[in-house]
């Protein structure tokens, strides 16, 4: 069987219960801040549109605890103003693996105080 014929697996994307309630918090936000309801869904969209792009290549994102010099599974996928913070689960190898998107930060939150809580 050649390459373009094996079946194309790709990461399952779910989104903890945390991940839901930020992203409700940012358009509420958004919406308090007089942005245009429309344009406040479209940025919800980019966020969750990049975080797509995990199912391919969950790597993607940066090691947190590369970054920062502590053990952890947490990776942070950057989306435009803000933060995605996922876990991979399963082995690196494995194309039936899970994204488990925990949290999404604006920027300028000090973000890793709060995973750390």
């Amino acid at each position: 069987m050649s390459n373009s014929q094996q079946e194309h697996h790709k990461y399952e994307i779910v989104y903890l219960a945390p991940a839901h309630r930020d992203l409700r918090r940012l358009t509420d936000f958004l919406l308090a801040n007089h942005v245009d309801p429309t344009r406040a869904q479209e940025i919800i969209l980019e966020i969750v549109k990049k975080l797509r792009m995990l199912r391919d290549n969950p790597w993607m994102g940066f090691s947190i605890g590369g970054k920062y010099g502590f053990d952890t599974p947490y990776r942070a996928l950057i989306c435009g103003k803000y933060l995605a913070v996922y876990e991979v689960i399963g082995p690196r190898c494995n194309k039936d693996g899970r994204i488990e998107v925990r949290r999404i930060y604006h920027g300028r939150e000090d973000y890793l105080t709060q995973l750390l809580d």
